[in-house]
């Protein structure tokens, strides 16, 4: 991978791991939502702890996961939510992962009834930004869990101009949040997880960040691709096999996609709606103040003279990356909220078949950032 790539991003957050397979569906009408679970869990904590519910929200960390089927408990069989309250202060470290103490409860969903209680650790691993992370419980005063879904839900029907039916299609979601130590916090939404949506860069995946505080929308799926992607999905074919005929027939006309240009290349993603594993902007165009094509070039072969490379290099391929990374999710986060945008040139040599050079330019100062052999 290139150096580009390697630079690790630090931010002062948390990361837990409540299982990742674990995702909730939406309710079934009648059953208390995730806020009125929270609710019931931190009543019930403050009365373990004898304590106020001020010493628990903004402060305590809280994952909710409602299961449509419960058997696990001897003499009953219905809906109920699976609620982690989990305290921030460490009480030991493991291997360096941080421990806390967690208290999980099993709620009966009809009607908010703790049925069962467990004191067990948690931990947190501050090194890997992949974790899964819990939401602070919030405070009365930010927007509340099944606020954040609402909107969530909301948005995508406005996207699709669909009534709620629809989203049976996205009933499976998980809520997590991107948290700092000052009790911020983002809602993250994102519906379809589980299944064959378990991916954040599947193409029918539906994300939304929200601002605990203000109800903001700090990012969400691209409602415009979004929406082409499904509707080739409604129609009857699988959008990845359909990507694979567009690709198929833009070669034939345009050669292998490894020398389209960047033109090329942000015309192709535009009219697919996205590329697989990659459904926000990838290749793109630069805008009116970052270089230009012929600036940038110029920039590049500049710098291979300075390297004393052969001035027997020809270009290959242009490519402007809007967001080359493709760790949108895992940057947000991290509270992270701006992508990577660069020029990509890649010249080959004319009298070396194997030799090739890919060189990097800033799109606003014209620095080259990174290059290498491959």
């Amino acid at each position: 991978m290139k150096k580009l790539l390697c630079a690790v991003l630090a931010f002062s957050v948390f990361w837990f791991l409540p299982a990742r397979a674990d995702h909730s569906v939406l309710a079934r009408p009648g059953d208390i939502d995730e806020t009125q679970a929270v609710d019931h869990a931190v009543e019930a904590l403050t009365d373990e702890l004898k304590t106020g519910e001020s010493e628990i929200r903004g402060r305590w960390y809280c994952y909710a996961v409602y299961y449509e089927d419960w058997t696990w408990i001897d003499g009953f069989s219905g809906s109920v939510w699976a609620v982690e309250l989990t305290d921030p202060d460490v009480k030991d470290t493991e291997n360096s992962v941080q421990v806390h103490r967690c208290f999980s409860y099993i709620l009966d969903a009809s009607n908010g009834e703790v049925m069962q209680m467990e004191e067990k650790d948690a931990w947190d691993d501050i090194s890997d930004p992949e974790d899964w992370q819990p939401l602070f419980v919030p405070t009365q005063q930010q927007i509340q869990p099944a606020e954040a879904l609402a909107r969530a839900q909301e948005l995508l029907m406005t996207a699709l101009d669909c009534d709620r039916d629809t989203l049976e299609n996205w009933r499976d979601y998980t809520l997590t949040a991107s948290t700092d130590p000052n009790g911020r916090f983002w809602y993250h939404v994102f519906m379809g997880y589980g299944g064959r949506l378990g991916s954040n860069t599947d193409p029918m995946a539906w994300h939304v960040y929200l601002d605990a505080h203000t109800g903001e929308i700090i990012w969400q799926t691209d409602p415009e691709r979004f929406v082409g992607r499904w509707a080739v999905q409604a129609a009857g074919q699988d959008w990845k096999d359909w990507y694979q005929e567009q690709k198929t027939a833009y070669e034939a006309e345009w050669g292998g996609i490894g020398s389209w240009d960047y033109l090329q290349l942000a015309e192709f993603e535009k009219h697919c709606h996205g590329l697989p594993y990659w459904p926000e902007e990838h290749f793109g165009l630069p805008s009116e103040n970052e270089l230009s094509y012929e600036n940038a070039l110029s920039a590049a072969r500049t710098w291979l003279e300075e390297q004393g490379m052969s001035s027997r290099l020809s270009l290959r391929q242009s490519v402007f990356y809007a967001d080359m990374s493709n760790e949108r999710h895992c940057l947000l986060a991290q509270g992270i909220t701006e992508s990577s945008r660069f020029w990509s040139f890649e010249f080959v040599s004319e009298d070396d078949p194997d030799f090739r050079e890919e060189v990097f330019v800033d799109p606003v100062s014209g620095e080259i950032i990174d290059a290498g052999n491959g």
